[in-house]
């Protein structure tokens, strides 16, 4: 990495490859974002969305601020996308005088790489990974992390453990890093009361809440279940669902087979302050499994927002949620999802310290500017390890990347990826 020479503060590249507004997009964002405001000249390269686009990170980044670099920059490889897109990326990165490239996604991981392999390999190369398990394990990760990437960044301790077990990554060069969220907008200043008469809750209603798209994977059967013992022992019981889906097959027609269709407030997704409140008027919220974003973002958003939770003992769960501090830890089970309620319900004293706490541990842990100057740590710290000798290698870096590179491209066209 050379840093430019008018500024002490790095000059860091983040490539995300995806033009959506997705669980991956506003993580990303807030760090290029809070990064900035530590003295960082960070800028974003997304995918740039289609004319008839609802939602995308390019909108959403100049709500918040910030414009981001578009190229085409697809969520998974296509040759003649990559082709395209890689000269671009030197380009950017060229006209930015970028001394870090950090990649939030697979094929932002290898367009990374190759662009970096076109000027030489004289950018640092940073792979971010937010999975439970650290990188996948496909031959693409495996090849990238041993060949062509300097440092990564892991949310968990046990993510570490894998990527050095797995990829023998070594472990000097792994940063465990939690990712941050927005605690000026999830925080618990908002009046609970008013938040819960926006939806239309009693002060004497009992709100389970669930935030999550609706579909099978996220077990809403287990509440659903445990709500049909539990109605006679809560007569209040309310099963606030937030988000969209297979509602008709997920949620209703099960309800309605448990007669407790009765029970059910579903506001559909929601958003911006709403989606606050929505937080806000939780009495607890139960989160089984998590999907797609494996960092659990709604998790710890609803912690911010000062709302105990019932976890599953699954995934990067147990990492946020402490047994008896903020929350309880249960298996993916009907007896104990009705156990772990009913206990909450009946120890109002108990609910109000786990809500307090999860205020403050979020204030503790999720601050975006404390992840940002881990990550400008990081950075430094790879420099330093960059710059010592390092031992020279039969085949170079990059001729290794291009050779990976080009037999990727051949056996995708053969669909064996």
């Amino acid at each position: 990495m050379t840093v430019n020479k008018q500024s002490a503060s790095p000059k860091v590249t983040h490539l995300l490859s995806n033009w959506r507004w997705t669980e991956r997009s506003e993580p990303v964002t807030d760090l290029v974002i809070a990064e900035q405001q530590e003295g960082a000249d960070s800028q974003l390269v997304c995918g740039k969305p289609s004319p008839k686009a609802r939602r995308s990170t390019l909108w959403e980044c100049r709500k918040k601020g910030l414009e981001p670099v578009t190229l085409e920059m697809e969520k998974h490889l296509r040759i003649m996308s990559a082709t395209r897109d890689v000269p671009k990326l030197v380009n950017v990165m060229r006209e930015h005088q970028t001394d870090v490239i950090n990649c939030h996604m697979p094929n932002a991981h290898m367009l990374g790489v190759l662009a970096n392999c076109m000027t030489g390999g004289k950018h640092l190369l940073v792979r971010t990974s937010y999975n439970a398990n650290g990188p996948d394990d496909k031959w693409r990760s495996r090849f990238l992390l041993k060949n062509a990437t300097d440092g990564l960044v892991v949310i968990s301790e046990h993510a570490r453990q894998q990527a050095v077990e797995r990829f023998k990554f070594p472990a000097s060069r792994i940063a465990v890093i939690e990712p941050g969220i927005d605690l000026e907008r999830f925080n618990t200043s908002m009046d609970r009361e008013q938040a819960r008469a926006r939806f239309g809750f009693g002060p004497d209603d009992f709100v389970i809440g669930m935030a999550s798209r609706i579909q099978p994977r996220r077990r809403l059967d287990l509440l659903l279940n445990a709500a049909a013992e539990l109605r006679k022992q809560i007569p209040n019981l309310k099963l606030f669902l937030v988000g969209h889906g297979d509602a008709n097959n997920v949620v209703h027609a099960p309800a309605e087979r448990l007669g407790i269709s009765d029970l059910l407030v579903m506001p559909g997704y929601i958003e911006g302050d709403d989606l606050v409140a929505a937080y806000r008027a939780m009495d607890l919220l139960y989160f089984p499994v998590g999907g797609t974003d494996q960092s659990c973002r709604t998790l710890r958003e609803v912690l911010a927002c000062g709302c105990p939770v019932i976890g599953g003992n699954v995934g990067f769960i147990p990492e946020l949620v402490k047994e008896g501090v903020n929350g309880l830890l249960v298996d993916l089970d009907v007896d104990q999802a009705r156990d772990s309620i009913l206990a909450l319900y009946r120890n109002p004293e108990l609910r109000q310290r786990m809500a307090c706490q999860a205020g403050e541990d979020a204030e503790k842990r999720f601050r975006l500017r404390h992840q940002a100057r881990q990550n400008l740590a990081l950075y430094q710290r790879l420099h330093a390890y960059k710059a010592l000798p390092q031992p020279r290698k039969r085949v170079s870096k990059r001729a290794l990347a291009l050779l990976g590179f080009y037999a990727y491209l051949a056996l995708s066209e053969l669909e064996l990826f």
